[in-house]
């Protein structure tokens, strides 16, 4: 089996594509050319030769007349990665246990090409995300890799920054794919049979809350972690954001040990973050207390 790319510098939807082909078929050859001969002689051929057909296993982006999106939600063309991803998930989430049949695996698909692959396929066509603050993207540090005075050198770069986005790429639908085949239908049953505050024994995502109270009809303010020290985290307003629906009350924000049961007079209450989206109590009922409190504060606030 041969993997046939391009030589020179690479960026991230290459590496991309690499590291999911080699997860697939970990025996196959890599081969970074531009010579078209032996781009010709190629099993998969991506991000060269300016052909796009499924049926030849050719996903080049960069030819004129190209189109293709992910789906109709997108207009952000694909590059190389998104399209290796469209053509070989079922073989990739194998690996990790997921089979068609799964339920959620449409969702998961869908999911994984927005969490992970959109960006990518962002950047490599000059799309730039937007704010007030930049973040070190995966394609920068793929970039980092890069060096321009030697070609023998720059391939075992490439190998590396492969090797990275392999470890990554594994991490991320390791942890996906155990969510949704392990902890899905828990959590949305917690979500169903809870009000303002859910407790759980286990771990649970304020993200995955935020994306199945909407599903449940539920508005959900805290999370309450029932283990050995009880936490509370507050529920974003919408996932991925910074900004909880309800932060622990205002005037215990950045206390902590003694100064903060004093001040909030919950006997085993251990601190709260100086934002309130989070804190902690010894004892469960004293972390519900924080919570319904806080709870009331906001509505006498709003109330006014």
């Amino acid at each position: 089996m041969k993997l046939i790319t391009h030589s020179g510098t690479f960026h991230c939807d290459d590496v991309l594509s690499t590291a999911m082909l080699k997860l697939i078929y970990p025996t196959a050859e890599v081969i970074r050319t531009r010579d078209e001969e032996i781009i010709k002689t190629g099993d998969i051929v991506y991000d060269v030769g300016r052909i796009y057909d499924v049926k030849t296993n050719r996903y080049d982006h960069h030819q004129r007349g190209f189109t293709k999106t992910f789906s109709d939600k997108y207009t952000n063309l694909c590059s190389s990665a998104g399209l290796v991803y469209m053509e070989f998930h079922e073989q990739l989430f194998l690996i990790f246990n997921l089979k068609r049949d799964n339920e959620f695996y449409e969702r998961i698909y869908n999911e994984v090409y927005e969490e992970y692959f959109l960006g990518v396929d962002s950047v490599d066509n000059g799309v730039i995300h937007t704010s007030n603050y930049r973040i070190r993207s995966i394609c920068e540090v793929v970039a980092s890799f890069n060096i321009y005075d030697d070609e023998e050198k720059q391939s075992k770069r490439f190998l590396q920054a492969v090797e990275l986005i392999t470890i990554d790429l594994s991490n991320y639908l390791t942890k996906k794919i155990y969510f949704y085949l392990n902890d899905v239908t828990n959590l949305i049953n917690l979500i169903k049979k809870s009000d303002n505050i859910l407790i759980s024994d286990n771990w649970v995502d304020k993200n995955d809350v935020v994306v199945y109270e909407k599903e449940c009809n539920k508005d959900i303010k805290y999370i309450v972690l029932n283990k050995e020290n009880k936490r509370i985290y507050a529920v974003p307003v919408s996932k991925d954001s910074f900004e909880s629906k309800v932060p622990l009350k205002k005037e215990w924000r950045g206390l902590a040990g003694e100064e903060l049961r004093k001040v909030s007079g919950i006997e085993s209450a251990i601190f709260v973050h100086a934002s309130g989206f989070t804190g902690g109590a010894v004892e469960l009922d004293d972390a519900l207390k924080m919570c319904n409190i806080s709870l009331n504060d906001l509505s006498k606030e709003n109330s006014i």
